[in-house]
């Protein structure tokens, strides 16, 4: 089995990728809800409806409220959807919670545009 498990593996990535014991981790419910949530997003993101992917993040914060990465991408999508207070405080969240984060100064630029913006009352 655990022959078969690593031709496979390297069948579909060339190599690149070694079998660990956290990949055969049974997956628990929440888990799994998580999974399809994210998998939701992604693709309601790629064609653009941004009320959808708002409400799979929404969900996917319901399970884990403290998620940093799904913080920033409800400040995105609220951002994109024009709704810029909110944007501003979800992504100041995240800059609190993850200061280091590799998109931090990304974000501090988006929020810095976002209080520039008409809708959040700045004087662009």
């Amino acid at each position: 089995m655990r022959a078969m498990r690593r031709r496979l593996l390297d069948r579909i990535y060339g190599g690149m990728i070694r079998m660990r014991p956290s990949f055969l981790r049974t997956a628990g419910k929440r888990d799994m809800l998580v999974r399809l949530l994210t998998n939701l997003k992604g693709i309601f993101l790629n064609v653009g409806d941004h009320a959808r992917a708002l409400s799979a993040v929404e969900r996917i914060l319901l399970i884990h409220p403290t998620a940093s990465g799904e913080v920033r991408d409800r400040g995105t999508i609220l951002a994109r959807l024009g709704r810029a207070e909110e944007a501003i405080e979800q992504l100041e969240w995240y800059l609190d919670y993850a200061p280091g984060a590799p998109d931090a100064d990304r974000i501090r630029v988006l929020v810095e545009t976002l209080r520039n913006s008409p809708q959040a009352g700045g004087a662009v």
